[in-house]
């Protein structure tokens, strides 16, 4: 355990639970890049190209729930009525415990460099996993970079089937997977860049949020 003294900036956690009928009807969200683009009015005046928060979309039993995690204070967008929005600060403290129950919805690939023909290319194509063995080398490798370890044996990965995404010129989709499970903390500098900053890919398209609940009394 890394046990170097940390002061980190503020960060908020806003929750937004919205109708899926009026997610249809009157938002039009239609795909991935649609939550994306209304995922910025939360930060309103914000320049997209300084983007510096997380975003997750979970569909849930009538509704649509959205968490977004930013260093700035989110502010409830004209799309959504001010009770379906509400937001937290989140203390220095959350950060510094030894154990939590963690959610991590991600779009694990790795880097191939041959081509459908078996030739090798110059940068590679990446290529969603799918393989119990190959996701779980992912979360470890992940852990050992991100500052936490994750008790495999409490680990669940959930498919979540393909999210798809329609940008100007641009079509695709990502392979979900939801990582669940308990993990303990080995670098807490390096842990809470991970879970401020995201892991994995596809971050503005709701991926690479590391949801935490502590489990444990905080590091002394």
């Amino acid at each position: 355990m890394a046990n170097a003294s940390h002061t980190f900036d503020n960060t908020y956690l806003c929750q937004m639970r919205i109708p899926m009928d009026e997610v249809i009807q009157n938002l039009k969200v239609r795909d991935l890049y649609d939550w994306h683009q209304l995922s910025w009015k939360v930060f309103p005046n914000e320049p997209e190209s300084s983007r510096n928060f997380l975003l997750r979309i979970d569909p849930m039993e009538g509704f649509y729930r959205i968490l977004i995690l930013s260093k700035k204070k989110p502010v409830c967008p004209t799309w959504c009525h001010p009770e379906q929005f509400e937001f937290n600060a989140i203390p220095e403290s959350f950060y510094g415990f030894k154990k939590y129950r963690f959610s991590l919805l991600v779009n694990p690939t790795k880097k191939v460099r041959s081509n459908a023909a078996g030739e090798r290319t110059k940068n590679g194509r990446r290529i969603g996993l799918h393989s119990r063995e190959e996701l779980e080398d992912w979360i470890i490798r992940k852990g050992e970079t991100n500052g936490f370890q994750v008790d495999m044996d409490t680990l669940s990965i959930i498919p979540k089937g393909k999210k798809f995404f329609c940008k100007p010129g641009v079509r695709g989709a990502h392979v979900a997977k939801d990582f669940q499970g308990f993990l303990s903390v080995t670098d807490s500098g390096k842990f809470h860049q991970a879970a401020t900053q995201g892991i994995g890919s596809a971050k503005a398209f709701g991926f690479g949020m590391l949801a935490l609940c502590p489990i444990q009394s905080p590091i002394s």
